[in-house]
């Protein structure tokens, strides 16, 4: 994952926020530079966290009845258990937002679109727009991860001859991107708190008055 860690600095990065569990961290390393210089925030405590991602891809995909549907199922449930699996890194993330010296942050997982996606979700709603504009910006993420070649990998890993045609199927789903599936994380946050902004506060402390010095350090007037 050292990747792209040279341009941290350039594009003004100065915390990252990943959301990995300890095994996936110790697989594929940090992505913060060896420098310092970048401050790497981690959700090791969170409870749960390694249930938040979506699947083991190549075991799952190498077991014989592991199908598109069954990859569908196994997504809307790793979703509905991100809102308290993910719950401890609010905290971290609104006070960085508010800190007058906060200068950009990155947040991640391993493919960019689930854990990463529920958490911009949260914050995109902290920051007012409308859950139109919130699952539109989720759904944006599809493109960029079918660029990545990650499910590809995952299928020649688990398969390097012929790939079964259940596995091909369940690999779409697992490296899709779909209303349904965030839709299942907010309706247990729904289900759990009473509302989103209830759950922002109870996890994160952002009541009304952090939530507009959050819009006023973070929004920038169109006019």
């Amino acid at each position: 994952m050292k990747n792209g860690a040279d341009g941290l600095s350039a594009l003004g990065i100065d915390v990252v926020f990943d959301l990995r569990s300890i095994a996936e961290r110790v697989a594929t390393g940090s992505i913060a530079p060896e420098s310092g210089a970048v401050h790497e925030v981690v959700a090791e405590s969170q409870a749960g966290l390694k249930h938040a991602k979506p699947v083991d891809w190549v075991r799952r995909l190498m077991e014989p009845e592991f199908d598109g549907e069954l990859a569908r199922r196994t997504m809307l449930d790793a979703y509905r258990k991100m809102p308290r699996a993910l719950a401890g890194v609010f905290p971290a993330l609104f006070d960085h937002c508010l800190s007058p010296a906060a200068g950009g942050m990155l947040v991640h997982c391993v493919a960019g679109k689930d854990r990463t996606g529920f958490v911009c979700a949260m914050l995109l709603w902290a920051l007012g727009a409308p859950i139109s504009a919130i699952h539109g910006d989720y759904l944006r993420s599809a493109d960029g991860f079918a660029r990545t070649g990650f499910m590809a990998a995952m299928l020649r890993r688990a398969f390097p001859g012929d790939i079964p045609g259940r596995a091909a199927e369940a690999a779409a789903v697992l490296g899709d991107v779909r209303a349904e599936f965030l839709a299942a994380a907010i309706d247990q946050v729904v289900r759990d708190f009473g509302s989103i902004d209830a759950y922002l506060a109870a996890v994160g402390g952002l009541g009304e008055a952090r939530k507009q010095q959050l819009r006023q350090s973070l929004l920038v007037d169109s006019e």
